[in-house]
């Protein structure tokens, strides 16, 4: 399991969040797109859903995103 550790701005506020995926994976940063699809789902969370964390699994649950509102 490769892991990759982001933090980046969402409505003005500091989001970390830590990635995990597999061999077959690839990191947001090296996706197209895939960083500014993991923010705007997060947008919609923390404005829409009044999320300040959150558990995201995927691919089969060989992936996942944890993320969190820093204070």
């Amino acid at each position: 399991m490769t892991q990759e550790k982001l933090e980046f701005t969402v409505d003005k506020k500091r989001v970390k969040i830590v990635h995990n995926y597999s061999g077959s994976g690839r990191a947001f940063k090296d996706q197209e797109d895939g960083a500014d699809q993991i923010k705007a789902f997060l947008k919609d969370e923390i404005i829409f859903g009044e999320k300040t964390n959150g558990f995201i699994p995927y691919n089969n649950f060989e992936s996942s995103v944890t993320w969190e509102v820093l204070k």
